[in-house]
């Protein structure tokens, strides 16, 4: 699942996540990559969305479509 966030480190990121996702009684596994936005690179829509709902919001935790299957 991508998920964005302000955060001044990956960790501070992870922290603000894991609150964020026990409030709905989730918890986060793991995490498989934490990246800086590249201004230069081509996000497809969803993500590009994502990241413009999350600049105009510093407080803001965007989480993508969440598929599972049973």
């Amino acid at each position: 699942m991508n998920i964005t966030t302000w955060a001044e480190s990956s960790e501070t990121a992870k922290v603000k996540i894991e609150r964020y996702l026990e409030s709905f009684g989730w918890h986060l596994v793991s995490v498989e990559k934490v990246d800086i936005i590249d201004e230069d690179y081509e996000y497809g829509e969803d993500v590009s969305n994502m990241i413009e709902r999350t600049r105009s919001n510093p407080n803001a935790i965007i989480l993508a479509t969440f598929h599972t299957t049973n």
